[in-house]
């Protein structure tokens, strides 16, 4: 499909309006705006805009957001996942823009504050009830450890030395608690003593509590225990009153994304050129939107807007237009753009990936279950739009894996073989439907992947044929991908024919048409070549020529990289067997044996259904990325990106 064509737009307006021109392309949002930097010279002027006091509002709103986080309610994993953007009405966002008092952040950081101060205060107390539990048993205020004549050590003795310090006729020890290996002790002695000497010939280590307390370590403990209820209540208060403040976390959503858009507003600025009296602006407009751009633009005062087509040179934004089959868009975007020159390569994929992804899975029970889960999730699961389009994907994926899977007799695997005798007409159903086992007859699935690799190997071709043509060069489409187009299907024919004895129409005529086009590659596909004389050009010509007959082997290897399909649509239909037969085996155990083969059937066709829908969506895109786009398609376009409303949190809905 076409990329959607592109103007260039520039604008010229008096510099009076400018604030209104801006506020009309936001609202606008046709257009994006391109730097003229490095267009400005010394006639003109750049204008930087000072976003100081708006950023400092975005983080503070950002802040508060995050802060509040904590004490809302969570999303789901899905949710969590995928990062959905939350709607709100217009007249409600406007209502919030113009009458919400930001004085609740300054609330917010005073609370943050004390919960902090209040939780490192509640931590400093259980550290020093630790500290006191093995000397509850001591009846010594803490404020007396040290009197006019005496001191009290605290600390660790192992026993071997505790009969040393009880001798000690100007010492008095008492075991405050006891284990096999150590004792701890409090030893009082004279100041006058040398005890620290006595003390060093032993292994008492030394212990020591927190200055500031008064009263035996027992009764701390019991005024700590009474402080930290007393902290936990206020933090526990604290933390309701910011659970009631959670609802506010969406206003302030509402708020980060309308700061942010002042801010762009401010940014945008940056990309004009500027004289004394007016401005000049230069961006890009999809061709289509040019004439509602021009009449909503000529409703303001002394602007000129005019429009462009795009020269060779210039990197074009690109933007992508699928209606029906929009939510393929999404596998067109894990490999990138295509330059704006291209095609849209999501109508060319959108075919081939659901037909591979369905082959891959190729289950009836798997492909009914990934249909139900999916709309579970757009029903219910709150999602960015590029994750609906992927569910939506799926949801097509597994309604044509479902019809494979009858054509292949995959049901969960062989499941209905299992059912009891009653539910016997579902494996009646499923043998009679099934044309192919893949488990019995693996070779008619390879043949059928090949088939399919090859007619969009061709494809590709094709593809790039056209593109060249369509640019002018059908000379080059003729030789480069004409030719190609000839030798690959009917080469293979005359391969099959000649070297594998496979009985085909006209195998003269095929094996005539496949050297014609050999011959012609050799003799074009040098055509370009140059050398010094004469001699040694038609050389050059004749070995490229005969080197590009290499590409055989490439377009063999892209081929052959479509036996994926049966090697993963074999994966899902063998794991799923083998656990069925498993449960067949729980199941000949009784009843308890068959609630457990019941729930390892659950357990582990979800484990295969998870691991094949995987499996089947990152294989199949590989071959579009790998053996279908390097074809026809170079890449590495940049989006395009109008100027206008740009959210984080929000998307704002037209009110009924």
């Amino acid at each position: 499909m076409p990329i959607p064509k592109m103007q260039k737009v520039r604008i010229i307006a008096h510099a009076d309006h400018k604030e209104h021109l801006i506020e009309k392309l936001h609202n606008l949002g046709m257009i994006e705006v391109e730097s003229l930097r490095d267009t400005a010279d010394r006639d003109v002027f750049l204008e930087d805009s000072d976003t100081t006091d708006v950023e400092r509002k975005i983080a503070e709103l950002k802040y508060g957001i995050d802060f509040l986080y904590a004490y809302s309610k969570k999303p789901n994993l899905l949710e969590s996942f995928f990062s959905p953007k939350y709607g709100v009405e217009k007249r409600y966002y406007t209502k919030i823009v113009e009458k919400y008092d930001l004085s609740i952040i300054e609330t917010l950081r005073s609370m943050d504050q004390k919960i902090t101060e209040l939780k490192n205060e509640e931590k400093k107390l259980k550290s020093i009830t630790e500290q006191l539990l093995p000397w509850e048993r001591l009846n010594i205020p803490m404020e007396d450890l040290e009197t006019q004549k005496t001191i009290t050590e605290l600390g660790i003795l192992s026993q071997e030395y505790l009969s040393v310090i009880s001798s000690l006729d100007y010492a008095h020890i008492q075991v405050v608690l006891s284990t096999k290996r150590k004792t701890w002790v409090a030893i009082t002695y004279l100041k006058s003593f040398n005890m620290e000497e006595v003390l060093r010939k032993t292994d008492f280590q030394k212990i020591s509590l927190p200055t500031e307390l008064e009263g035996t370590p027992a009764q701390n403990r019991e005024r700590i225990q009474k402080d930290l209820e007393n902290i936990q209540k206020e933090r526990e208060n604290l933390e309701e009153e910011c659970t009631n403040l959670a609802k506010e976390r969406f206003n302030l959503m509402i708020l980060h994304d309308h700061y942010q858009n002042i801010k762009l507003k401010h940014e945008v600025r940056k990309n004009f050129i500027n004289t004394r009296k007016s401005f000049v602006l230069e961006g890009w407009v999809k061709r289509k939107d040019a004439d509602a751009v021009k009449k909503e633009l000529s409703l303001l005062r002394e602007v000129d807007v005019s429009f462009y087509e795009p020269e060779e040179t210039e990197n074009v934004p690109v933007a992508m237009e699928n209606n029906r089959i929009k939510p393929f868009e999404v596998v067109t975007k894990i490999y990138g753009l295509p330059h704006y020159r291209e095609i849209d390569p999501t109508p060319l994929l959108t075919p081939f990936f659901i037909v591979y992804f369905a082959l891959c899975l190729s289950d009836v029970v798997y492909g009914t279950l990934l249909v139900i889960l999916s709309l579970f999730v757009l029903k219910k699961v709150r999602i960015g739009p590029d994750a609906q389009m992927l569910f939506r994907v799926l949801i097509m994926g597994g309604l044509l894996a479902i019809v494979f899977g009858m054509v292949t007799g995959g049901w969960a695997g062989d499941l209905t073989a299992y059912l009891p005798e009653r539910l016997s007409f579902l494996d009646k159903l499923r043998v009679s439907l099934t044309r192919m086992d893949p488990l019995k007859d693996p070779l008619v699935m390879l043949k059928l992947s090949l088939l399919l690799g090859l007619f969009q190997v061709w494809t590709g071709i094709l593809i790039k044929g056209y593109l060249r043509v369509r640019d002018g060069q059908a000379l080059d489409a003729l030789f480069d991908q004409g030719l190609w187009l000839i030798l690959l299907p009917v080469g293979t024919m005359t391969v099959l024919n000649k070297m594998f004895g496979v009985s085909m129409p006209y195998p003269d005529v095929l094996f005539k048409i496949s050297m014609g086009a050999v011959i012609g590659l050799v003799l074009t596909q040098g055509r370009y070549q140059k050398a010094s004389n004469i001699v040694f050009t038609v050389f050059k010509k004749a070995l490229v020529g005969l080197l590009s007959l290499y590409s055989i082997f490439g377009y063999l290897g892209d081929t052959l990289s479509y036996s994926r399909i049966l090697a993963l649509g074999l994966a899902t239909t063998a794991l799923a067997s083998a656990f069925n037969m498993v449960a067949a085996q729980f199941g000949s155990a009784g009843t308890v044996g068959l609630v457990f083969a019941i729930v390892w059937l659950i357990g582990a066709h979800m484990i295969d259904l998870i691991i094949s829908t995987l499996g089947a969506f990152i294989h199949s895109g590989r071959l579009q990325f790998v053996e279908y786009f390097t074809k026809f398609l170079e890449g590495g376009g940049r989006m395009f990106k109008p100027f206008g409303f740009n959210s984080r949190y929000i998307k704002i809905m037209e009110d009924d």
